[in-house]
C-alpha cells in the first residue's frame, strides 16, 4: 500500500492546483499516456516494489527495461522519495547506495555516483539539471539546485545554486523560487 501512496505522490506534481477538477484529470491522463518520465518513473517503481519484495528476477528486469527503453541505469535498491520527476529520462544513473529526497527534479544526463568515500544523499525539493555530476558521500540540502554540466563533490547548503566544475555557491534561492510545498524555508537564512 505504501508504494501506491508512493507512486500517488509521483502524479500529484502533475495536475496543478488551481486547475478545475476535470482539468486535472485531463492532464494526468496526458501524462500518463504520452510522457516518457512518467513511464519510466513507474517501472522503477514497480522494480523497487519487487526488490522489497525478494522477487530479484523480476526487479532486474525492470531494469534491464529502463536501460535499453530509456537509457537509464538505476537499481530497484535505490531509495527516492515520493513526488520525484523525471521531465527528459534519457542518460540518468543512479548509485546502487543513493538517497535521494522528495520532490526532486532531474534532467537528462544526470550522474549521482558513489565513490570510496559513500553514496551521495540528496536533499527534497532539489533541481538537479543537465548534465550535471554528483559524486562521492556528500549532501545536498534541501531545495538546492544544481546547474547544467557542474561537477559537485562537496557538500552544498540548503537553497544553494551551484555551477561549474568543481562547482561553488553563485548565489541562494529567493522565496519566489522556492516549491509552493516546501515551508521550511522560512526558518532558513539562506533564503532571501
Amino acid at each position: 500500500m505504501n508504494h501506491i501512496k508512493v507512486i500517488w505522490e509521483d502524479l500529484k506534481p502533475l495536475m496543478p492546483y488551481y486547475d478545475s477538477k476535470f482539468n486535472r484529470l485531463l492532464k494526468l491522463l496526458v501524462q500518463l499516456f504520452f510522457f516518457s518520465g512518467v513511464h519510466a518513473l513507474i517501472i522503477f517503481r514497480i522494480s523497487h516494489l519487487l526488490h522489497k519484495v525478494y522477487l530479484f528476477p523480476f526487479s532486474f528486469l525492470c531494469r534491464k527495461i529502463l536501460y535499453h527503453w530509456y537509457h537509464i541505469d538505476i537499481w530497484p535498491s535505490t531509495e527516492i522519495g515520493g513526488g520525484h520527476w523525471w521531465p527528459h529520462p534519457l542518460g540518468i544513473v543512479y548509485s546502487k547506495h543513493a538517497r535521494i529526497g522528495k520532490r526532486v527534479k532531474v534532467y537528462h544526463n544526470v550522474s549521482i555516483i558513489s565513490s570510496r568515500g559513500g553514496a551521495p544523499v540528496i536533499g527534497d525539493f532539489v533541481n538537479l539539471f543537465a548534465g550535471c555530476c554528483i559524486a562521492g558521500g556528500i549532501r545536498i540540502g534541501k531545495g538546492a539546485t544544481i546547474a547544467t554540466h557542474a561537477v559537485v563533490t562537496k557538500d552544498v547548503p540548503d537553497y544553494a545554486v551551484v555551477a561549474g566544475n568543481p562547482a561553488k555557491i553563485i548565489r541562494y534561492r529567493t522565496k519566489d523560487e522556492i516549491d509552493i510545498e516546501d515551508e521550511d524555508w522560512i526558518h532558513n537564512p539562506n533564503v532571501k
